[in-house]
């Protein structure tokens, strides 16, 4: 079993992201601008987001929105969500990065999919807010 891990450098570069959207063994990590570029469409939130890409199916994809619900699905959860905590928010940059990399460490530790997204929020907020 394998699962890539796919994630674009910026809302622009999105699109290029389409061949992979009907991939099952991909995850795309995206924020809500990438999901809307990617797909073409103004989602509300990210679990409108998250729920049309695994019908075109993906994976996984896990959503990011700043302030707003974090969302996560797959066929096998459905769509998952964690509301980030409120906080003084010190930085930005790399907050992206530090979500990502509290997630895979999650999923390595086997933690299950909302342990994972409850984790990547977490370590997110902290860096952000340090």
């Amino acid at each position: 079993k394998f699962d890539v891990k796919v994630v674009p450098a910026s809302p622009g570069k999105a699109s290029r992201l389409a061949p992979f959207l009907n991939k099952e063994k991909f995850s795309l990590y995206l924020n809500l601008a990438e999901a809307q570029n990617l797909c073409g469409i103004q989602f509300s939130d990210t679990a409108n987001a998250a729920n049309k890409l695994i019908s075109y199916g993906v994976g996984k994809v896990i959503i990011t929105n700043g302030k707003d619900k974090v969302s996560m699905a797959s066929r096998a959860t459905g769509v998952l969500s964690v509301k980030p905590p409120r906080i003084k928010v010190k930085k930005v940059t790399g907050a992206g990065d530090a979500f990502l990399a509290a997630h895979v460490k999650a999923e390595i530790l086997y933690y299950d999919p909302k342990q994972c997204l409850e984790f990547a929020v977490e370590k997110s907020a902290k860096y952000i807010s340090e």
